[in-house]
């Protein structure tokens, strides 16, 4: 059984009670972390008021990208559905400050993959009202390997930058003393959905730098990160 911490649905039953206000369904906080790791577990909570008085037949959905993952009607066992359906660990609840009964509200993954990355949506119902919010979560997977290195031929250098058992896509950059080099890249996706990359920038042979850098850079609008190799040259001096 989950610790629940939030006590604010009995609070604000009482106090609606109190001034004579109704207090239909309604979802007052929403938990979807942003990103999670591969293989991490994983708990998304989706935490409501509810009046019995008021409200009957309430029904608890999940939905990931608009296909329904999940329902659960209280006082029946919960179902995992599509993409979760056997993913759940459903011995996990919360139990209700209102009523000491088990709350299947939230959806406890023991190991998310690649492909529950995602909007998440949960909805509240009952013949009286329904409410439903949504948040998008990023199941990510770092590189399994990552390495820079650089080598001479004839008149040029060539740095060179592999990355692969990545998700999502990162854009890939190589900085020579804070100037970004220009790149071929290749880019390959096995059938689980990993990428691998693989860039070279070509540097003259009359040049010489301090430090030349790989970055990997996820940019989801919401959340960024970025992964870095450097590499220090035998020879230093800076760029003309």
């Amino acid at each position: 059984m989950f610790v629940n911490v939030y006590n604010f649905v009995s609070v604000f039953l009482l106090v609606s009670s109190l001034t004579g206000e109704t207090t239909a369904a309604k979802i007052f906080y929403l938990n979807v972390p942003n990103h999670v790791e591969k293989g991490t577990p994983t708990l998304l909570d989706c935490q409501y008021t509810f009046d019995p008085d008021i409200d009957e037949e309430l029904v608890l959905k999940w939905y990931h990208n608009n296909s329904l993952i999940y329902q659960w009607i209280p006082g029946r066992r919960p179902h995992a559905l599509g993409i979760l359906k056997g993913k759940l660990n459903l011995t996990e609840y919360y139990e209700s400050n209102v009523t000491g009964k088990p709350n299947y509200r939230a959806l406890y993954i023991a190991n998310p993959g690649l492909e529950l990355t995602g909007n998440y949506t949960c909805t509240v119902s009952t013949f009286a009202a329904e409410d439903s919010q949504t948040k998008r979560m990023l199941v990510l997977a770092p590189p399994k390997n990552f390495t820079i290195s650089v080598g001479s031929s004839n008149a040029t250098q060539q740095a060179v930058c592999v990355a692969d058992g990545m998700f999502p896509l990162p854009k890939v950059t190589i900085v020579a003393d804070y100037r970004e080099l220009d790149l071929t890249v290749v880019i390959t996706q096995d059938p689980d959905g990993y990428f691998s990359i693989g860039a070279v920038a070509t540097i003259p042979n009359n040049r010489f730098y301090k430090k030349i850098t790989c970055q990997l850079d996820i940019d989801e609008g919401y959340y960024f990160i970025r992964y870095e190799r450097p590499f220090t040259p035998l020879k230093h001096g800076s760029l003309p």
